[in-house]
């Protein structure tokens, strides 16, 4: 739905003389009072305006400051801050606007563009070409379809006005931003559910920054049960049919697991790159409201069982941050990545099981191999930005654990049942719930208490000195026997 700004126009006549009725003449009846005019929606303090110029394949950003933030004085608004603090690697394509450079903000963690000349100014403008670039796990700033589509990340362009008198500060943070997307006529501009041809408005929810991707192209979009697919063409057919088949049966996997079904059709886009490279690499984002899946290589025009269940995985792993990152949405502490990330990886893992993929003791070996990655990358607390490596192996050692400990108290998909009620009723989860819900739980089941103890030990202080031993103990406790191999440094089963 393209939401177009009401504008209200009251126009004032000339007083009419009063008529003259004589004592016979029934009064005029009392005109019906007219409505109230329709509330205008509030001003936004930024509009970023897009342009996608295709035949160059580049774009062209403004970002302009409403009056109130932008004053003749340069106290007031002298620059703009970038939402993300990764990537910052803008400066290294993008082409400014006269008068415009480059800076970062004190804490040298974000890129700020401001006047050369320190003055105030109202608006500022970049150039730069598509960008596929991967910088570490954060969704690239472009994405190339075979057809000539495109996606761009709004979060990478995303910025607020910045002011650093008397102290450094964003100005108007929480408040919503007005996007104006264009293209060449004829070309599709799509942002979830709101599409136009050629021009499109989209009002960003207020606050978030977590950004989701504009569509540019000439896909036409298909609806499926629960899914709107955007495919690339070039994708291999069946590619596409799987994920258009697979999406609606895994939402319904993670609905029944956690008591909670997805209140919305989420949009789903699909992208080829490098059709004629010798590969077969699969990779998946999940933004508000979207999945994006990528296949990578020649080898996905051949389907396999390997790769249809590769496939399913990343499905189902991308599937699952629509109800730990959407319908619960994750606190802004990135140390509780490794919870949202350890959970997507073990639920994929028991849909794996549920659809026949993987057997149980498939799914146990999978553990272990956790497990010991785990052990080989954890250096300290779980819960910390220094353990960004190992969210994704010790997060998924975790949920195991607590699955096993927890089995007669609804495991941990009853776990999150609970964290996902409490995010919907006050906005948000983080780690401190996960831990809150397993300790109250354990109380109630043999060995409960341990595990709670045990998960808390990890988050907060890690392995210990001799990790290995420890998290040995730790999977005999959830009846999954190991011992050592490869040096002492790997867990394997136990014959």
């Amino acid at each position: 739905m393209r939401l177009i700004p009401l504008i209200l126009v009251a126009c004032t006549a000339p007083p009419l003389p009063a008529p003259t009725q004589s004592p016979s003449a029934s009064p005029s009846p009392s005109p019906s009072p007219s409505p109230p005019p329709s509330p205008s929606p509030p001003p936004s303090p930024l509009t970023i305006s897009i342009t996608e110029h295709p035949h160059l394949d580049t774009w062209t950003v403004t970002w302009t400051l409403a009056s109130a933030s932008a004053s003749a004085s340069a106290s007031e608004a002298p620059a703009i801050i970038f939402d993300r603090r990764i990537p910052s690697n803008r400066h290294e394509t993008w082409r400014l606007a006269d008068g415009l450079v480059w800076d970062v903000d004190p804490s040298g963690d974000y890129e700020v563009i401001r006047a050369a000349d320190g003055a105030a100014r109202s608006v500022f403008t970049a150039t730069f070409p598509s960008d596929t670039r991967e910088v570490g796990r954060a969704p690239s700033l472009n994405v190339r379809f075979t057809d000539g589509s495109r996606l761009l990340f709004t979060a990478q362009v995303g910025a607020y006005g910045f002011s650093c008198a008397p102290r450094c500060l964003r100005l108007d943070r929480d408040a919503p931003r007005r996007w104006h997307f264009h293209t060449s006529p004829g070309r599709t501009l799509r942002v979830l559910d709101h599409a136009a041809t050629g021009e499109l408005v989209w009002d960003e929810p207020a606050g978030d920054v977590r950004g989701t991707y504009l569509y540019a192209g000439s896909i036409p979009p298909t609806r499926h049960e629960r899914v709107t697919l955007v495919a690339d063409p070039g994708l291999p057919a069946w590619l596409t049919a799987d994920t258009a088949r697979l999406l609606p049966e895994l939402f319904a996997f993670h609905g029944d697991a956690t008591g909670v079904a997805l209140d919305f059709v989420p949009l789903v886009l699909a992208s080829y790159a490098s059709p004629t490279r010798r590969d077969d690499a699969l990779r998946g984002k999940t933004l508000p409201g979207l999945i994006h899946v990528e296949a990578i290589g020649s080898a996905w025009v051949r389907a396999s069982p390997a790769r249809r269940a590769r496939l399913f995985e990343v499905l189902a792993h991308e599937a699952f941050h629509l109800w730990n990152a959407q319908l619960a949405r994750r606190g802004g502490d990135k140390r509780d990545e490794w919870l949202s990330e350890g959970s997507a990886v073990y639920v994929a893992g028991l849909a794996l099981v549920d659809a026949g993929l993987l057997s149980p003791r498939a799914h146990e070996e999978r553990i272990l191999a956790a497990a010991s990655d785990c052990i080989a990358t954890l250096r300290g607390p779980l819960h910390a930005e220094a353990a960004d490596a190992s969210y994704y192996a010790c997060g998924e050692l975790v949920h195991f654990l607590v699955d096993r400990a927890l089995a007669g108290r609804g495991g941990v998909l009853g776990v999150w049942a609970a964290v996902i009620a409490h995010a919907r009723a006050s906005g948000s989860y983080s780690t401190a719930d996960f831990l809150r819900e397993v300790e109250r739980r354990g109380t109630a089941a043999p060995g409960g208490a341990a595990v709670a103890a045990d998960v808390r030990r990890i988050l907060e202080e890690g392995l210990g000195a001799d990790p290995v031993a420890l998290v040995a103990r730790m999977l005999d406790d959830a009846r999954l026997p190991t011992r050592r191999a490869g040096g002492g440094r790997r867990l394997v089963r136990r014959r």
